[in-house]
């Protein structure tokens, strides 16, 4: 049986990203993630940079455990709608893809009733619209 710690912390929802942070931290340290639930943690030991690990809202649609899959992401746990994954560091990386995009997708559905105008700006980026 491998080695397991559990710990207790609290963030914020809005500190998702240090939340993140500290737990590739342990992953760095050889202690990688192997389930999340509200404020707690078990963790396993590991190789020192085994896994990244990251957090994604969840979203039950086909499209996001497609997505998870292509991803080679192994769910950990959730708490609320915010779900743990980790994913060795030895796979390459998805073409440039984070768990982050989900993220986007998601806000993009939440949006899908406006209608979104690109128009190219003098700066060489796009300008986005959003208009009922």
């Amino acid at each position: 049986m491998s080695e397991t710690k559990t710990l207790h912390r609290n963030f914020w929802v809005w500190e998702f990203e240090k939340e993140e942070r500290w737990l590739n931290e342990m992953a760095q340290e050889g202690w990688a993630l192997q389930n999340a639930g509200f404020c707690t943690y078990t963790f396993e030991k590991t190789e020192p940079g085994q896994y990244i690990i990251r957090l994604a809202m969840l979203d039950s649609s086909p499209d996001f455990e497609s997505f998870m899959g292509e991803l080679e992401a192994q769910s950990v746990g959730h708490c609320f709608s915010w779900g743990y994954f980790r994913r060795s560091a030895q796979l390459p990386s998805a073409q440039g893809v984070s768990v982050h995009t989900s993220l986007m997708c998601r806000i993009f559905r939440v949006f899908k009733k406006f209608i979104f105008t690109r128009l190219h700006s003098d700066a060489g980026g796009y300008i986005i619209v959003i208009s009922k």
